[in-house]
């Protein structure tokens, strides 16, 4: 497991607290590891989005406004990406995976990628979590959840070797050039289209000029 920063009792874990970080009061499922189940035997090209739900409850007495972060927001998608939760109350959040063409290979490295999710009390019925969450706030509770990528088995996907990398890419982008190629001929105007008289009906088509006659 990916390891940041260190101390006397060794390097702290990629989903562990940052010194001085106040631990989650609130409960998450899953509290550890995001799986995403994929297919080892395709490339990110043609997997589509993978998705997972990540669930908060509140079990703390009071009102939390909570935001979830990512590592990379190019991979990743969460919704909603902040909000409330009353107490005793559950909201679940759906978080995609999808990587873009322009940078397509194999699935990340497991255990490189990680959300933080913070939340903080708030007693506020107006203001929207988006206006709480700007400026300076510091969390009341902060927890990390790695990502993994797994087969449909729960078994780890291999780390992608220098061959299947470079096929991969080859693969997106003849992809990509396939889409752009498609979109300009969807769109592309006919060769020639005669132009319509003020009522509405085509307008002739002019008969084509006498060759000129040379000058003596």
């Amino acid at each position: 497991m990916s390891t940041q920063g260190g101390s006397a009792a060794g390097p702290r874990k990629l989903n562990e607290n940052k010194p001085g970080e106040p631990p989650f009061q609130m409960k998450i499922e899953p509290d550890s590891v995001l799986s995403f189940k994929c297919q080892p035997d395709k490339n990110i090209v043609n997997s589509g989005p993978i998705n997972c739900d990540l669930k908060i409850t509140n079990s703390t007495k009071f009102r939390q406004t909570f935001k979830v972060k990512c590592t990379n927001n190019e991979f990743f998608r969460v919704r909603p990406p902040l909000g409330f939760v009353k107490p005793d109350e559950s909201i679940t959040l759906k978080v995609t995976f999808h990587q873009p063409l322009q940078s397509l290979t194999k699935f990340p490295d497991n255990n490189k990628h990680f959300f933080a999710i913070y939340h903080f009390r708030t007693d506020d019925p107006v203001t929207p979590a988006r206006q709480l969450w700007t400026g300076v706030v510091k969390p009341e509770g902060v927890k990390r959840i790695l990502a993994s990528f797994e087969t449909s088995e729960g078994q780890p996907i291999p780390a992608p070797t220098a061959d299947e990398m470079k096929a991969a890419h080859a693969a997106g982008l003849a992809a990509a050039t396939a889409n752009v190629t498609a979109s300009a001929n969807a769109i592309a105007p006919p060769a020639s289209m005669p132009s319509a008289n003020n009522n509405g009906t085509p307008a002739p088509t002019p008969p084509a000029s006498a060759p000129a006659t040379p000058t003596k």
